[in-house]
């Protein structure tokens, strides 16, 4: 249910909620993809050997 909550208010599809971690300032939001294939940053085509995964920061306040 959580998970389907946070897909909703991020708006990304296809992942599953790995962790979750909150203290006074910032809520942390561990996610990772279902989807075994990505696109190649040099052809743009798909592909299925992915070399990295990156952590993204979205910062957002009132």
């Amino acid at each position: 249910m959580q998970d389907n909550y946070i897909q909703k208010l991020l708006n990304i599809k296809d992942i599953i909620v790995t962790n979750i971690t909150e203290n006074s300032e910032t809520i942390e939001v561990s996610i990772k993809s279902t989807n075994n294939t990505g696109i190649c940053p040099c052809c743009k085509q798909p592909t299925t050997r992915i070399h990295d995964y990156r952590l993204q920061r979205v910062r957002h306040s009132n």
